[in-house]
């Protein structure tokens, strides 16, 4: 079932990755496409001010939404006769009173522009108008950089101080070059500073509106998007629960077969081993015998082998977990193999601290470390060393009983040909030889590695690989 786990898991995180991948390039596009419409409106409108204050001509609303039918300013000046040019400019010396907020008049509300009139009333409805011309006011300079006039159509919210602290903030960093004008960012304010035959224009829109929607969207935007992801992760997994159901089935009767092929081999293997044991009794030793016998004893390997990894697939091998001297359990796995590294010619090292104990199942992990030993044996070189360190690792863990106990590791070392980094990601798989050339000579099926990996997960462990293709290659038992 941990192959069926790791696909739906695989199925999910790749569709939830594809979709938030998808939804953040749409919701950042609509943000990105909302900035440049109100910077290129807001720029608009600054230019218009300094072009119309440059030809000394009456700034004109720049602000008419082309739909074929008269705006509210259109329809206000047919009924009344034609407003006059409300343009003032108010000398810095001595300045006047600014009006208080109980004497200004409001002008009617304009038409906002196509774009932000979508935005505000259908994707954030309330938003109100982010840009017209009485967002845009100027003031005129001189050319010491001093404060000299006002330029505005329409009533000013903001005192002569305010505006006067506003121009100081920005002089000194933004000068007025002759060959074109300077744009920038001050506060909740657009600006435009520009060079003029009696100093500079610097032409102010502010954009408080335009920021309040912006931020209001960005908000919307991440509620959006973790409600994207909520709603993409609960169907990726409910469709990837459904999508592997084939493979489950066809899996669960994988399992079913092995069991049930193991099972039936078992009986015809032990009367060929028995038949042959007796005909060796008859006729003495013969090499023609010989082969049945070695072949027999590989396919009951093979079979034992297939109907551990069926249990152990199905949940249902046993694990007995109990306290053991570790140090004596990694010892007894290794005595059995040290006459045949002899035989070899072989190197066996051994780094056995006394006294390690764990909380396991003894004679699994036995036969997880004889795998890891009988590996090193077989494809070490002549000659070659072979290294089992045994370890405690660091902090302590819960075991399957609940105990808590110390983590340990099994490290089997041995130099000879080694691995590929390509092949060190094969090497688990089941029935996998990294030389198939090599399968009668060293003896096995593929299936030793994956039956240690299967004993390492029932413990909460793993086995990692690392080595040096052509030097020397190791494998570690993790059991935590």
């Amino acid at each position: 079932m941990n192959v069926i786990a790791r696909l739906k898991r695989k199925l999910i995180v790749t569709v939830v990755a594809i979709l938030a991948v998808v939804f953040a390039v749409v919701l950042i596009a609509l943000n990105l496409t909302v900035y440049r419409g109100g910077k290129m409106q807001s720029v608009r409108l600054m230019k218009d001010f300094a072009a119309y204050e440059r030809q000394g001509r009456k700034i004109s609303p720049p602000d008419r939404i082309e739909t074929g039918r008269l705006t509210s300013r259109e329809r206000n000046a047919a009924a009344e006769p034609p407003e006059p040019d409300m343009r003032t400019e108010i000398a810095a010396e001595p300045p006047e009173p600014a009006a208080s907020p109980a004497e200004s008049v409001s002008p009617p509300p304009e038409e906002p522009s196509r774009f932000w009139h979508f935005l505000s009333g259908t994707v954030l409805p309330g938003a109100g108008v982010t840009h017209s011309e009485r967002n845009v006011f100027g003031v005129k300079l001189k050319e010491n950089g001093t404060f000299s006039a006002i330029v505005s159509r329409f009533p000013l919210r903001y005192t002569e101080s305010e505006i006067a602290a506003l121009v100081s903030s920005i002089t000194p960093s933004a000068a007025a070059p002759a060959d074109g004008p300077v744009f920038g960012v001050q506060g909740a304010f657009r600006y435009l500073k520009e060079a003029r035959p009696y100093g500079a224009l610097v032409v102010f829109s502010d954009c408080s509106d335009e920021f309040a929607v912006r931020r209001r969207l960005l908000v919307a935007s991440a509620g959006i998007y973790a409600l994207a992801m909520f709603v993409s992760f609960a169907a990726a997994a409910f469709f990837a629960d459904r999508a592997v159901r084939p493979v489950r089935d066809a899996f669960e009767n994988q399992k079913r077969f092995i069991a049930d092929a193991g099972h039936e081999l078992k009986t015809p293997i032990a009367v060929i081993g028995a038949n042959a044991d007796a005909l060796a009794g008859e006729i003495g030793e013969n090499k023609w015998l010989g082969y049945i016998v070695s072949e027999n004893i590989r396919m009951g390997e093979l079979v034992k082998d297939l109907l551990y990894l069926a249990k152990s697939d199905a949940g249902r091998e046993p694990f007995v977990h109990s306290e053991f001297d570790a140090s004596r359990a990694v010892t007894a796995a290794v005595l059995p193999f040290e006459s045949i590294v002899y035989e070899h010619g072989q190197k066996l090292e051994l780094r056995i601290p006394d006294g390690i104990r764990y909380t396991g199942d003894e004679r699994h992990i036995i036969q997880a470390v004889v795998v890891l030993i009988d590996n090193a044996v077989k494809n070490a070189s002549p000659g070659a060393l072979i290294r089992v360190s045994l370890r405690t690792e660091s902090g302590r863990s819960r075991g399957k009983t609940g105990a808590r106990c110390q983590p340990i590791s099994v490290s089997v070392f041995n130099e000879g040909e080694g691995l590929d980094r390509a092949e060190m990601k094969k090497i688990f798989r089941r029935f996998y030889r990294s030389d198939a050339s090599r399968t009668r000579e060293t003896g096995g099926c593929g299936l030793g590695l994956p039956i240690a990996e299967s004993i390492a997960e029932a413990h909460n462990g793993c086995i990692t690989v690392d080595g040096k293709k052509g030097r020397w290659i190791e494998f570690t038992l993790r059991l935590k």
